[in-house]
């Protein structure tokens, strides 16, 4: 794929990345988070690193709302997937 034109490419990774499409939506959301979470600032994203997918888990919510357990960016991801309509299991729901 080293000479492949970029439109190539790219259908070449729809092809490979169709059967994982709740993996794809739950990145999509990732990258969008980071972004509007680094708005205002000069680091707006075409990617990130697979490592701070980690990092999901331990940034907190900070709105001043007493929690029995701290609602984390995972969770809002999660929760966000589940209303666009996909399970747990990344399948899109028949709604």
């Amino acid at each position: 794929e080293r000479g492949a034109t970029f439109e190539a490419r790219a259908a070449r990774r729809e092809q490979l990345l169709a059967p994982c499409g709740g993996f794809v939506a739950f990145l999509r959301l990732t990258l969008v988070a980071g972004n509007v979470l680094n708005a205002g600032t000069a680091r707006a994203a075409y990617g990130f690193r697979l490592g701070a997918l980690l990092k999901l888990a331990t940034v907190k919510a900070n709105d001043g709302a007493p929690r029995k357990g701290q609602y984390t960016l995972l969770d809002h991801l999660a929760r966000e997937l589940a209303t666009r309509g996909f399970d747990a299991a990344g399948d899109a729901s028949a709604a």
